[in-house]
């Protein structure tokens, strides 16, 4: 794992444990207060209801359906086409025909509050939402992020024309999506609120209204969409954060084989991600620079 997994995975354990001493010593009565900006009003989330359990089952069916989907059409097939209409069948699906809740994003909210107040009972849909795309990443990589989150189709299916970002600067972005992993396990922790889902950038579009700010938000997450591959997934999704890690450990995941690669970095130019990096002279086939599926490094 080279430093900046390491750093990554560090900076996640500190921030659980910081989240812990905060928890335990803020009490309910106690809680952060939502900060006041004069006369700005703080935008508020509103959740859609769900029409019985019938349709929690049914959504928890089909998120396994794509993520199997998905890591086939990605490990196996590697159907370019297949991967692009899952991800549009996913974002009219879990975007906004389910108005984007449930979300394994929004999800981590859910059980960092369950893990520091056990009165607090996590809905199994949530925990399903959740736990799924952990599991599908220890064994097949990051096809979650590829083709399945409705937040990343947003921004994929509008990347006309993408630019490199420096990989220095890229590194460092990454490490924002932790610090907000971070401040939202706090917030959920202490009960201060869901900020994950109050600023999430794509729910106006998915229920086709909200707050102006929100949509003025939403809207410029889209703009650089087109010109940087998906910003959002890269440099603020908390979820993805963890994913980041997990990925570290995949068991089965697309490589570049160093024997058989001549360096010829076309792959590295087309990737809108930067997530392509050409093995060394060094490398032994045990030992191969991977790439998964998907954004990631």
């Amino acid at each position: 794992m080279n430093s900046f997994f390491r750093l990554s995975f560090v900076s996640i354990i500190v921030v659980v444990l910081l989240g812990s001493v905060v928890a335990d010593d803020v009490a309910p009565d106690l809680m952060f207060p939502v900060p006041e900006f004069a006369d700005h009003p703080i935008p508020t989330a509103s959740v859609p209801e769900v029409e019985g359990e019938v349709a929690a089952v049914w959504d928890v069916l089909i998120l396994f359906l794509a993520l199997s989907l998905a890591s086939y059409f990605t490990l196996v097939s590697r159907s370019r086409r297949n991967i692009v209409l899952l991800t549009i069948s996913c974002l009219l699906w879990f975007g906004f025909w389910r108005e984007g809740c449930v979300c394994p994003v929004g999800a981590t909210q859910n059980i960092a509050l369950a893990i520091f107040d056990p009165t607090y009972v996590v809905p199994l849909t949530v925990v399903a939402f959740f736990i799924l795309p952990l599991v599908f990443t220890l064994f097949f990589g990051r096809t979650f992020c590829a083709s399945v989150c409705p937040l990343g189709a947003m921004q994929e299916l509008i990347a006309i024309r993408t630019v490199a970002v420096p990989r220095w600067l890229d590194h460092s972005l990454g490490l924002v999506a932790y610090i907000y992993l971070g401040t939202a396990v706090i917030f959920a922790a202490t009960k201060t609120g869901f900020i994950v889902c109050r600023y999430d950038p794509f729910i106006p579009f998915f229920r086709m209204g909200g707050n102006t700010d929100m949509l003025i938000f939403g809207s410029s997450i889209l703009v650089i969409s087109v010109f940087v591959g998906r910003p959002y997934c890269r440099y603020l999704c908390p979820y993805g954060a963890i994913l980041r890690v997990l990925s570290c450990f995949s068991k089965w995941r697309l490589s570049i084989p160093p024997d058989t690669c001549v360096n010829c970095q076309l792959c590295e130019d087309v990737c809108p991600y930067g997530a392509i990096h050409p093995p060394t002279v060094t490398q032994t086939p045990a030992s191969r620079q991977h790439l998964h599926a998907g954004f990631v490094r």
